[in-house]
C-alpha cells in the first residue's frame, strides 16, 4: 500500500515528508552515520549495577528530553547520568503499575499503557488515570500512535479507541482490526493507519472506515512490529523475519533473520534487535533499499554488535529501541540498557589489527608519507605501511624508536642500533655516529638542505653532512645538551627543545638561545611544530608560541592547564590540534587568532577526553612527537593504552540546546516541589537547588552556570555540578536563574527561572521595622525630652537667679535710694516753706520738688517691675492684676483682669516678654490716656495666646500709631521689638477721644509649654 503512485498519495507523502524534514531541521535532530559501522560507534551500556531497569518493554523521550522506560516493576526516567523510579499515586481504575507502551506528546506528557487495563497521561508532575469508565477498551493497552490531525490513538486488547476532549472514545467492530488480537499501531507518511496482530498485518487507508488485510501469516507470530523508513517503505518485523511491504496486495520476499525488535533511524539505517546466544544481539543494514530484490538471511554478514563487543545482552525484546532528538540510539535488553553515540575519535589502526600482533601503543611512533600512507613502528616489531586499507610489514628494520618525514618525501627510522632512510620504495642503512651504539635516539629532522639531525640520548646532537657525523653541527653556539626534541620549520629554521623550557634556532649560520631568563614557562618541551606560518611549542605545563622575538605562553579559562603536551598538528585551516594528558585538545581557527592577537586572553579548547574514548596518558620520554596529521587529513595521536584517530571534517557534533529543569528545592533538610508559588519557611538557614539539563548524548559533559538575583553579580561556573547552594538568605522574593550548555558547548541561554519566597520572622517584617521606627522615635522624642528638660533646668535656674538678682536689687533700690530720695524731698519741701513766696527761689525749688516726685514715683514703678518680674510664681492674669493694682492707687482709675479660655502654662520666655509689654502699655494708659477704665484681657485660644490692654481714655495721635512712636519716646517701638523676639504681633487701634486697645497675638507653639515644634529651638539653646 506504502508505494502506490498516485499523484494525490504522492503530493501527501510529499508535504508529510517536508513535514517530517523541518520537524528534524527545527530540532536540529542529528543521526548516525549509516556508513559508520557499529563497532566504531560509541557505545555505552547500563546494567543493574548503575541501577538500570531490566526487561524494559517500553521507551519514549519527552519533550523536556527525559527518556522514560518502563517495565513489569513500574515506570522509570533517565537524564543520562541516572535512573530515578516514578512512583504515581494510587488510582482504583489502575489495578497494576506493569507498564506495557509508552508514547510521548509534541506538545509535552507521557501517555502510559498498563498491562492489566487502563491508562494514564503524565504532564508537569501531575496524572490522571482513564479507566473503561472513561472510555477506555478493557484489557491492557498495547500500543499507542497518533495521526496527521493530531488525535491520539490507542489498541488494548479489548478494541481500538482514540481520545479527545471529552475523552477516549472506543472505535465499534466493524471499524476496527478485523483480527481482535491485534497489538501494534502505526501511522504512515500517508496517513495510512497499520495494525499487525500475530496471525496478520492490516491497514485502513486515510479517509477510509474499514481495515484491509495486508499480509497474511503461515504461522503466528506473538513478537512482531511495523516501521517506516523515511523514503516512505513500511516494513513488518517477526519472529519468523523481516518483510517489506510492496504495492498493492503484494510483499517482499520474507527474511529468515529472526527480529524481536525494529527501528528505522533518521539516516535510514534499519536496525533489529534478537535474542538468543547465536543469533541474538544487534544487527544493522545501513542501506535497507538495496533489500528490495531479495531477503536477508539468518547466514549473511551483516553489521552486527552483541554481547561479545560490549553489549548488555544478546537479547533483545520487543518495543525496545528508540532514537532520541539528539540522534542517539537506545536498545533494551533484558538485563538493561544501550546507547549508540557519535563517536568523534575512533580507536586502533585503519583496519583494526597488527599483521605480526606484537605491538605496543606505548612505544609507537607515527609519520606519514607524502603518497598517502601511514606508517607505525615501535621499539620491538618491524614498522608497518597502512595505504588504501591494506597493512604491509616491514622486515628490513626490526624496531622503531624515532621516526620523521622530510621535505623531500623521504622517510627517517631509527633505533639504537642503526638508521634507516626510506625513499622511492627501498631503506638504506645509515651508521649512528661513533659512541652512540646502543643510545635510543630521542628525536631526528632534516634540514633543507637535506642534511639529518640528530639528538641521541645522554650523548648529545648530531648532524650528518657528507656522510661524516659532527657533534652540534659544528656550530659552537648551540647549547651543548640533549635535545629532546628537534623540528624544521616551514622558513627552514633548525629547533632545538631542551628540559626545563630551554631552547634554541639555528637560522641559516645565526644561532638564538631561550635560556635563562627567555627560557619557555612550558618546563620540558617535547612538542615542536612549525610547518605552517607559526611556531608552536608544547611541554610538560604548557603550550607557548614564538611571536618573531620571544614565546608566549597560551591561557586556558577556567584556570586549566594543558599537561604533558607530546605533539603538535596545526592544520591548513589555522585550527590547532594537540595531545595532552587531558586528552587530545581543539582550538579553532578564530581561537587560534585570538589567541595569537592577545595570548593573556583566556581560551576555552575542546578536549575529547575518555567519556570520548580517549584513554591513557600522552606523557613519554619517546618517541616524539606522539601526533600526526595523515595523508587524508585524518589527525592520529599515540597514547599509551592505543592509538586514536579524529577526522575533523566529521566530527560529530551536537546541535540540540539541551532543556533546563529545576528538579527541587531542598530548604533546611526539606525538600520542595518547584511550583509557581514556593514559600521557604522563615529561617531558612541553608538552601539547594537541584537542576538538570537534558542531554542524553554526553550528560557528564553538560555544563552549568547560574546566578541568584540580588545574592550572585555574575553568573557562577558550576560545570558538571547540578546543584546550588545558598545559606542564610533574607527574606522576600528571590529569583534564581539556570543555563546549560550540551556537550559541544552549544547554551540553552533561555534556560530556567525558579521564583521563590522566604517568609519573614517577626523580627523581619515590615510591621518590626515599623515599631522600630516608633521605638527609635520614642527614644529619640524621650531624649529631647529629657535633654529639654535639662537645658530647661539650667535656663530656669538661670532666671530665677536672675529674679532674685532683680528682686534684691528692688529691694536695695526701695531701702537706699527711693527711701534718701524721699527724705531729701521732704527736707526741701520742709525748706521751702522757709522762702518767701512769689519768690523766683521757691518756684525753681518747687518745680524742682515737682521733677523730683516725678521721678521718685517713676522709680517705685520701676521697683514694682522689678518685683513683680522677679516673682515667678505669678502667672500672667496674676502678674498683670498686681502691676495693674498698683498702679490703680494712685489714680482714680477703675482696673480689671479679665481671663478667656483655659488657662495653660505659659514659657518663662513668653511670659516673661508678654508681660514687659503689658506693662509698658499700662503705664501708658495709666499716665497718659486720662482713662475713667483700663482692663487688661488674656485669651487661651488653642492657636495663639492673646494679652489685650485697653483703655477709654484721649486715645493716640493717628501718626503715632502709623509712626510707632512719638518724637524722643519709644515705649511702643520697643514693645514691638519685644513682639518680635518671641515671634509675636503686636497691633495698636487707637482715635482722639476713643481709647486705645493693644494687642499681642503669639503663636501657640511658642507661647506655652509642651509644644513639639519649640523643641528644636530648645535642642539649640543648649
Amino acid at each position: 500500500m506504502a508505494d502506490v503512485k498516485t499523484p494525490a498519495l504522492q503530493s501527501v507523502r510529499w508535504v508529510a515528508g517536508l513535514m517530517m524534514l523541518c520537524l528534524f531541521w527545527c530540532e536540529a535532530a542529528m543521526a548516525l552515520d549509516r556508513d559508520v559501522a557499529l563497532r566504531d560507534l560509541k557505545h555505552t551500556g547500563w546494567g543493574p549495577e548503575e541501577g538500570a531497569p531490566s526487561a524494559i518493554t517500553a521507551m519514549a523521550q519527552t519533550n523536556d528530553g527525559y527518556l522514560w522506560l518502563g517495565n513489569a516493576s513500574g515506570l522509570f526516567r533517565f537524564d543520562g547520568l541516572r535512573f530515578e523510579r516514578f512512583d504515581p499515586p494510587r488510582d482504583d481504575r489502575i489495578s497494576s503499575f506493569y507498564v506495557y507502551s509508552l508514547f510521548a506528546l509534541e506538545s509535552g506528557g507521557l501517555w502510559i499503557g498498563f498491562t492489566l487495563g487502563g491508562a494514564a497521561f503524565l504532564k508537569d508532575g501531575r496524572m490522571t488515570f482513564y479507566g473503561e469508565s472513561d472510555g477506555l477498551p478493557g484489557g491492557s493497552v498495547l500500543d499507542f500512535a497518533m495521526d496527521a490531525e493530531g488525535t491520539l490513538w490507542a489498541i488494548t486488547t479489548s478494541g481500538l479507541a482514540h481520545f479527545s476532549n471529552s475523552g477516549w472514545q472506543k472505535v465499534g467492530a466493524d471499524e476496527g482490526p478485523s483480527d481482535p488480537q491485534s497489538f501494534e499501531l502505526m501511522f504512515d507518511s500517508a496517513g495510512t493507519l497499520w495494525a499487525t496482530s500475530p496471525s496478520k498485518v492490516m491497514f485502513r487507508p486515510r479517509g477510509e472506515k474499514r481495515f484491509r488485510d495486508k499480509l497474511v501469516l503461515a504461522q503466528p507470530r506473538y513478537s512482531s512490529g511495523i516501521s517506516e523508513s523515511r523514503d516512505g517503505v513500511v516494513w513488518f518485523y517477526s519472529e519468523g523475519g523481516l518483510q517489506r511491504l510492496l504495492t498493492n496486495s503484494n510483499v517482499g520476499k520474507q527474511s529468515t533473520s529472526i527480529s524481536r525488535a525494529m527501528l528505522l533511524d533518521r539516516a535510514g539505517s534499519l536496525w533489529l534487535g534478537s535474542v538468543g546466544k547465536v543469533y541474538g544481539g544487534l544487527r544493522r543494514i545501513a542501506q535497507p533499499e538495496i533489500l528490495a530484490p531479495y531477503a536477508i538471511h539468518r547466514t549473511d554478514a551483516l553489521d552486527t554488535f552483541g554481547k561479545r563487543d560490549g553489549m548488555t545482552s544478546d537479547n533483545v525484546g520487543n518495543q525496545s529501541m528508540l532514537e532520541d532528538r539528539e540522534g542517539n540510539v537506545w536498545v533494551a535488553s533484558d538485563v538493561g540498557l544501550d546507547r549508540f553515540s557519535p563517536r568523534s575519535v575512533r580507536p586502533g589502526l585503519p583496519n583494526g589489527s597488527i599483521p605480526n600482533g606484537n605491538f605496543t601503543p606505548l612505544d609507537a611512533a607515527l609519520i606519514s608519507s607524502s603518497d598517502g600512507a601511514l606508517w607505525v613502528g615501535e621499539l620491538t616489531s618491524a614498522p608497518i605501511e597502512f595505504r588504501e586499507g591494506q597493512a604491509r610489514v616491514h622486515t628490513e628494520i626490526d624496531g622503531v624508536s624515532v621516526a620523521a618525514s622530510a621535505d623531500d618525501g623521504a622517510l627517517w627510522f631509527g633505533n639504537s642500533k642503526e638508521i634507516w632512510r626510506y625513499a622511492s620504495g627501498k631503506f638504506d642503512r645509515t651508521p649512528l655516529p661513533n659512541g652512540t651504539d646502543d643510545f635510543d635516539i630521542q628525536a631526528m629532522t632534516q634540514d633543507r638542505a637535506g642534511q639529518l639531525w640528530i639528538s641521541v640520548a645522554r650523548k648529545g646532537v648530531y648532524r650528518r653532512t657528507n656522510g661524516t657525523w659532527t657533534p652540534y653541527g659544528g656550530i659552537a653556539a648551540l647549547p651543548r645538551l640533549t635535545a629532546m626534541t628537534l623540528a624544521t620549520d616551514a622558513k627552514g629554521r633548525l629547533w632545538f627543545g631542551y628540559t626545563e623550557g630551554q631552547m634554541a634556532m639555528l637560522d641559516g649560520t645565526e644561532v638564538h638561545v631561550f635560556l635563562n631568563k627567555r627560557r619557555l614557562p612550558t618546563g620540558n618541551l617535547t612538542a615542536i611544530y612549525g610547518k605552517r606560518s607559526t611556531v608552536w611549542a608544547g611541554g610538560e605545563f604548557g603550550l607557548a608560541f614564538f611571536d618573531g622575538v620571544q614565546f608566549q605562553a597560551v591561557t586556558l579559562s577556567q584556570g586549566r592547564a594543558f599537561r604533558n603536551i607530546t605533539g603538535i598538528v596545526e592544520r591548513a585551516d589555522g585550527s590547532l590540534w594537540f595531545n595532552s594528558d587531558g586528552g587530545i585538545v581543539h582550538l579553532t581557527s578564530v581561537q587560534v587568532r585570538r589567541v595569537l592577537g592577545d595570548p593573556s586572553e583566556p581560551v576555552e579548547p575542546e578536549v575529547f577526553d575518555a567519556l570520548d574514548g580517549v584513554q591513557g596518558s600522552s606523557a613519554r620520554l619517546r618517541p616524539l612527537p606522539t601526533a600526526i596529521e595523515g595523508p587524508d587529513d585524518r589527525l592520529w595521536f599515540v597514547r599509551d593504552v592505543d592509538i586514536y584517530s579524529i577526522d575533523p571534517a566529521r566530527i560529530a557534533r551536537n546541535p540540540v540546546k539541551p532543556p533546563v529543569l529545576i528538579r527541587s528545592v531542598t530548604a533546611d533538610g526539606q525538600t520542595y516541589a518547584t511550583g509557581a508559588d514556593l514559600k521557604l519557611p522563615p529561617r531558612t538557614g541553608s538552601l539547594r537547588i537541584d537542576y538538570v539539563a537534558l542531554s542524553l548524548t554526553m550528560a557528564e559533559k553538560v555544563r552549568y552556570r547560574y546566578k541568584l538575583d540580588g545574592v550572585d553579580k555574575d553568573w557562577q561556573e558550576a560545570h558538571a555540578r547540578r546543584e546550588a547552594f545558598y545559606t542564610n538568605l533574607g527574606p522576600g522574593r528571590h529569583q534564581f536563574h539556570v543555563i546549560a550548555a550540551n556537550n559541544d558547548g552549544v547554551w540553552n541561554e533561555t534556560g530556567a527561572t525558579l521564583n521563590f519566597f522566604i517568609a519573614p520572622t517577626f523580627v523581619q517584617t515590615g510591621w518590626f521595622v515599623a515599631l522600630c521606627m516608633a521605638g527609635a522615635g520614642i527614644a529619640v522624642w524621650l531624649l529631647i525630652r529629657i535633654r529639654v528638660g535639662q537645658v530647661s533646668a539650667r535656663l530656669r535656674i538661670r532666671h530665677e537667679e536672675r529674679m532674685d538678682e532683680r528682686e534684691r536689687i528692688a529691694r536695695e533700690l526701695h531701702d537706699t535710694l527711693l527711701q534718701s530720695t524721699q527724705g531729701l524731698i521732704l527736707r526741701f519741701q520742709s525748706a521751702t516753706r522757709d522762702i518767701p513766696e512769689g519768690s523766683v527761689a521757691r518756684t525753681e525749688l518747687e518745680q524742682a520738688l515737682d521733677r523730683a516726685d516725678q521721678a521718685l514715683a517713676e522709680g517705685r514703678d520701676r521697683v514694682l517691675d522689678l518685683r513683680v518680674a522677679a516673682d515667678t510664681t505669678l502667672d500672667l492674669p496674676q502678674a498683670f492684676a498686681a502691676v495693674g493694682g498698683e498702679l490703680a492707687k494712685g489714680h482714680a482709675v477703675a482696673f480689671s483682669t479679665q481671663v478667656e479660655g483655659t488657662p495653660r502654662d505659659v514659657t518663662w520666655r513668653v511670659r516673661d516678654e508678654a508681660y514687659r509689654i503689658g506693662r509698658e502699655a499700662l503705664l501708658n494708659a495709666f499716665r497718659h490716656a486720662g482713662a475713667n477704665g483700663i482692663e487688661v484681657q488674656i485669651i487661651y485660644a488653642n492657636d495663639k495666646l492673646r494679652v489685650r490692654v485697653r483703655d477709654d481714655g484721649a486715645g493716640i495721635a493717628p501718626g503715632i500709631v502709623e509712626s510707632g512712636s512719638r518724637p524722643g519716646h519709644w515705649g511702643l517701638q520697643g514693645m514691638r521689638e519685644r513682639a518680635q523676639r518671641i515671634g509675636a504681633e503686636l497691633d495698636v487701634w487707637s482715635r482722639p477721644g476713643a481709647g486705645t486697645e493693644i494687642e499681642l497675638s503669639i503663636p501657640a507653639a511658642v507661647a506655652y509649654r509642651g509644644s513639639a515644634s519649640r523643641w528644636p529651638a530648645f535642642w539649640r539653646a543648649a
